[in-house]
């Protein structure tokens, strides 16, 4: 088993607390408000740039937020004939695909998530 390094560990946390002005340590956890979370995509961002940097996250299955860490995908497709045209859209976060009828409720009442299932 390999031996933690003091130094290493608490490089990487405060890597984590000081990329965001709102976090606050209680009860040696570290805590950020949901609307901060939310602000600006600035959890999807973060998880982003902490995966690029190797550093696995754990336990989102049991947070209360549902919220897919994945930034969206889509892809489209067309084919075409002389006088007519299909689409096919394909909407995706990470490995979850979103349907088309619950993409086209979004736009059509200007929400700003999907469910997560």
């Amino acid at each position: 088993m390999r031996e933690r390094n003091i130094f290493e560990k608490q490089s990487f946390i405060d890597k984590v607390a000081n990329s965001h002005a709102d976090f606050t340590l209680a009860d040696g956890m570290y805590f950020l408000p949901t609307d901060e979370l939310m602000r600006d995509f600035w959890l999807l961002h973060a998880i982003e740039k902490w995966r690029a940097n190797g550093i696995a996250l754990f336990g989102q299955e049991n947070l209360k937020l549902k919220y897919n860490l994945h930034s969206p995908k889509i892809t489209y497709r067309t084919t075409a004939q002389t006088d007519w045209f299909d689409l096919e859209i394909e909407v995706s976060f990470g490995e979850q695909q979103v349907s088309l009828a619950d993409w086209f409720g979004i736009c059509l009442r200007d929400v700003s998530g999907c469910p997560i299932f």
